[in-house]
């Protein structure tokens, strides 16, 4: 929102008309509804710098209360108030600025800070009346008031001020029932503009204000009677005065729009000026307050709507009906917040059955809380209509308390429902925390059982007393046989189920345990017992027993119970037995495995060293070895076949070994391939290793030539020629079968190279020699340019010495004829 100032009170054809839209606008802003408000308010005599003052104050806000702020002297003062040069008004009725400034106070209190500007009084075609009223009406919303004055204070003053003081007097109370009067006002500031006659500022302000409070003041006592200043004390909380200088010439005689800089303003006048903007704004924020209670922005739009209501009829040129209707606006807006606070105590009961004796309890109870409350606040008015509120406020109250009433009656049979809800909770929430405890699948011995639903018992007892709480007593009394009932119920249905899991665990233990048997005897099934050692043969018989328990043990509904615990014992019994059995068969073939593993590492190296002497042993051709490893096979077969015969090893065991050994020589030619491919790779990086140096090597043999060579123009095609034919040579040819094809590669890869190298030297030669041709030529014009240039000179310098001779010989002339004359 842009800042600038919005219009809310004027008074047209005798009326005062209402800008709620503005003031709304205003101060329904965002953190500023419920944010304590401050109201910086300034009035006083037409054209004397009201609100030329107040764009300075924005500014020093503007600028984050920075203390140097004065220091930027270049910068413009915006008028976001209006200010005129001449006689003429500029401001019409009271405007304020829309943009809070939030400060905090020494309290460490967030407060949205406003800025207020009011018509100057006495205006041309304004009456006493309205101007009476407007200034009536700033001191109303306004926490602040600061009344401008022109170079010093006068009784004249006083009698203009005595004007708006008339409605302080009808305002204020001061009842026997009371110790405290009470002051209609908060805060004033008499603002003394041009002072001159010493340094002024806010001490000095004090020490002539209380002179000028001081009836016997020789400077107004021969007026006549005492005057009204004697009585400001009483109508306001805090009273102050300020002595500000002049603010110099390039202000008081400006005639234009044109902005003011603070450089235009007379450092006296800045220093007091930052003196009272830190005094108002860093020192002394004061909030604002309606009958003692400071007040938000949401409280200050309800107490402009009062004023709106309350002042439509008010007759206006009636000071005592003015100060009624300020009275009762600050009354309305206390009012609504009593009967706030009173809905905010009730809060607490909301939605909950209350019998109807304790019901009348606390209403009495909260309803003499609020009115203590009441008595205690300051509040203007006289004492009759300050009873007529109270009463207001005692019927307001009983009012809503019969609402509250017959909404508690259409309460009992909903609360009741309720409370049955909460009945019906906790007979779910035992069950809850029983099967929470114990496990919803999981079977609990008797005594197990009933430690367990004591317990759950106990707690969903205590659960429910704990929400009875907030019901009424009567209520819940009634209502505890349909408690106990339900608990019964839900304690048989835990039983029941009980008995039902001990039927299904019984039928689960004993379908687990086979399944666990079947798992240990599957496990070793697929053990490999005759060729493993004892430890690894052991390990293997523990991991499938382990399985098998773990399966078993998967069950955790009756664990450790007295079924559990017979299943387990059975389970163990099976898996020993089966050991021993399977420990006695492997003895008896533990000398056969030996035999087989021996033939197995025979043919493995039959294997290797047959396909070894067909291929070699630095074979890079996969081919070859894929078509040697097939006969290597074949051959590997009827060697160990011929064994039977020349070792006299048992058929059956030379055929097992050929089972198992495929897998074996797969394994054996894949390693003999990997061989094969890490002597490629070898030689392929070995061999761009060599192109590489032989690339590096005619590069800089090619640069070497060409920097030595006298030739203007060499042919160098040949020369590339030459070196291309050179390094491919110098790589040679690799004669190893299967390795053509990345040989050839790289051999294109060095043509390549070398090509490109070539190019780039000559390219790099052909410029340097162009350069140099450059720079010659450059360097004979130079001296053909300087050869002229002294030629000139010469030829200049001569034909200075001819014409100076010649006037020598003129001037010799002309003086041999002066002579003869």
């Amino acid at each position: 929102m842009m800042a600038q100032a919005v219009q809310i009170f004027c008074i047209k054809k005798g009326k005062l008309e209402f800008h709620h839209n503005a003031f709304e606008e205003v101060f329904s802003q965002k953190n500023v509804s419920n944010t304590p408000i401050a109201i910086y308010s300034i009035a006083g005599k037409l054209r004397e710098g009201k609100s030329f003052l107040l764009n300075l104050f924005m500014k020093y806000l503007d600028d984050k209360k920075c203390p140097e702020w004065l220091s930027k002297s270049e910068e413009k003062i915006i008028e976001n108030f209006d200010t005129r040069y001449g006689e003429d008004p500029c401001t019409d009725g009271i405007w304020i600025l829309n943009k809070p400034f939030f400060l905090t106070t020494e309290e460490e209190k967030k407060v949205a800070v406003f800025l207020m500007d009011t018509q100057g009084t006495f205006e041309p075609g304004s009456t006493i009346q309205g101007t009476s009223i407007i200034f009536a009406l700033s001191l109303l919303i306004s926490s602040f008031q600061m009344y401008n004055i022109k170079s010093k204070v006068d009784q004249s003053d006083f009698d203009h001020l005595k004007i708006f003081i008339d409605y302080a007097r009808m305002a204020q109370r001061t009842s026997q029932s009371h110790s405290v009067a009470v002051e209609p006002f908060q805060s004033l500031m008499f603002l003394i503009r041009d002072w001159i006659y010493d340094e002024g500022g806010l001490e000095k302000g004090k020490e002539k204000l209380d002179k000028w409070l001081n009836p016997c003041h020789s400077e107004i006592q021969d007026q006549g009677s005492i005057p009204i200043q004697s009585k400001f004390r009483d109508f306001f909380a805090d009273l102050s005065c300020f002595l500000m200088p002049e603010p110099g010439n390039k202000v008081i005689i400006r005639k234009d729009k044109t902005l003011l800089k603070l450089q235009d303003l007379e450092l006296k006048f800045r220093d007091k000026l930052d003196e009272l903007v830190k005094y108002l704004f860093d020192k002394n924020i004061v909030a604002k307050k309606v009958n003692g209670e400071i007040i938000t922005g949401e409280v200050l739009l309800k107490y402009f709507a009062a004023c709106e209501d309350v002042f439509q009829n008010v007759n206006l040129k009636n000071a005592n009906s003015v100060a009624q209707a300020g009275a009762e606006v600050a009354m309305v807006v206390t009012l609504n917040n009593k009967l706030t606070e009173w809905q905010e105590e009730w809060q607490a009961y909301r939605g909950k059955y209350i019998n109807q004796q304790k019901l009348d309890e606390l209403h009495a109870t909260i309803s003499k809380k609020i009115l203590d409350k009441f008595d205690a606040l300051p509040k203007l008015g006289d004492d009759d209509f300050i009873a007529k509120s109270t009463q207001k406020l005692i019927d307001a109250m009983t009012e809503k308390f019969n609402t509250v009433k017959t909404f508690n009656n259409l309460q009992k049979e909903n609360t009741k429902k309720h409370l049955l809800s909460f009945i019906s909770s906790a007979s779910k929430k035992l069950q809850e925390m029983y099967y929470e405890k114990s496990g919803r699948t999981c079977f609990q011995e008797e005594s197990n059982f009933k430690k367990v639903i004591a317990t759950c018992k106990n707690e969903a007892v205590i659960y429910y007393n704990e929400q009875a709480k907030e019901f009424d007593e009567e209520l819940v009394e009634n209502n505890q046989p349909a408690f106990d009932s339900n608990l019964n119920i839900s304690i048989q249905e835990i039983h029941m189920h009980n008995l039902q899991l001990k039927e299904e665990l019984m039928i689960e233990l004993r379908e687990k345990m086979t399944s666990a048997m079947q798992h240990y005897q599957v496990q070793m099934e697929k053990v490999e017992v005759y060729s493993l050692s004892p430890p690894a043969y052991e390990n293997k018989h523990k991991a499938a027993r382990n399985g098998s328990f773990d399966m078993f043990n998967g069950i955790r509904k009756g664990e450790n119970t007295q079924m559990w615990k017979e299943c387990y014992k059975e389970l163990e019994q099976y898996i020993s037995q089966q050991r021993d059995f399977a420990e006695s068969r492997r003895k008896s073939f533990l000398d056969a495995d030996k035999t087989i593993h021996d033939l197995m590492k025979k043919g493995t190296d039959y294997f290797k060293e047959w396909l070894n002497g067909e291929c070699g042993m630095d074979c890079v051709d996969l081919s070859k070895i894929q078509r040697y490893s097939k006969q290597a096979r074949i051959n590997t077969t009827n060697y160990l076949q011929s064994l039977q015969t020349t070792e006299d090893v048992p058929p059956m065991h030379v055929k097992s070994c050929v089972d198992k050994l495929g897998d074996v020589l797969d394994v054996e030619v894949e390693n003999e391939k990997n061989k094969v491919a890490l002597r490629k790779s070898k030689m392929r990086e070995d061999l761009r290793k060599k192109a590489n140096e032989i690339a590096e090597k005619y590069r800089t043999t090619l640069k070497s030539q060409l920097s030595k060579s006298q030739a203007a123009n060499p042919n160098y095609d040949e020369i590339k020629q030459q070196f291309v034919t050179e390094a491919l040579n110098e790589l040679g040819a690799c004669e190893a079968q299967g390795f053509e094809e990345e040989h050839q590669a790289i051999k294109s890869d060095l043509h390549n190279r070398v090509t490109n190298d070539f190019n780039w030297v000559i390219i790099s030669h052909i410029q340097t020699l162009a350069l140099e041709t450059q720079k010659k030529v450059a360097t004979e014009e130079k001296m053909a340019r300087e050869q002229l240039e002294r030629d000139i000179r010469e030829m200049v310098e001569q034909a200075e010495q001819e014409r100076a001779a010649r006037r020598k010989a003129e001037r010799a002339k002309k003086s041999g004829s002066c002579q003869i004359l």
